[in-house]
This record gives C-alpha cells, structure tokens and sequence, in this order.
C-alpha cells in the first residue's frame, strides 16, 4: 500500500507546477519525492493538460539532410 503525502506538500506540488517549474526543479525542493509520484500528482492536480508525446524525438542530422536531399535530386 502507497504512503499519502501530507496535504502541505500536496499544495506546494501543486503550486510548483502550476508555475511551470521542471519536474526536476520540484524534486530539489521537495526531498525524496520520486518522478512518478510527482506524475501522479500532475494528472491529478491537472487532468487536461498538455502532456510530451512519449519517448525520443526524431531528429534529422544536417549530413542525412543533405544524402537524402542528393539522393532525391539523383532519382528526379
């Protein structure tokens, strides 16, 4: 079974993130408050959101730009 946090530190989670400060910053300022804590917290305090898209961006380097660019020009 899961520890509730204290109300006090319910509000301050809420007032952190309603000020836009990182994940990163919040857990600094509260001591041993886990990211997925802190998640939880955030759909509960504000379930609509705007959330990341999950996992790694997709980035195009510069050279693949460039093969990819060439390779097209080549097949027109």
């Amino acid at each position: 079974m899961t520890r509730t946090i204290s109300k006090s530190v319910q509000n301050q989670i809420q007032l952190l993130l309603a000020s836009n400060v990182t994940y990163e910053q919040v857990m600094e300022r509260i001591p041993g408050l886990k990211k997925s804590t802190l998640g939880r917290y955030a759909n509960k305090f504000f379930p609509n959101r705007m959330k990341a898209a999950p996992g790694r961006r997709a980035t195009i380097g510069e050279t693949t730009k460039s093969y990819i660019r060439r390779q097209y020009e080549l097949q027109s």
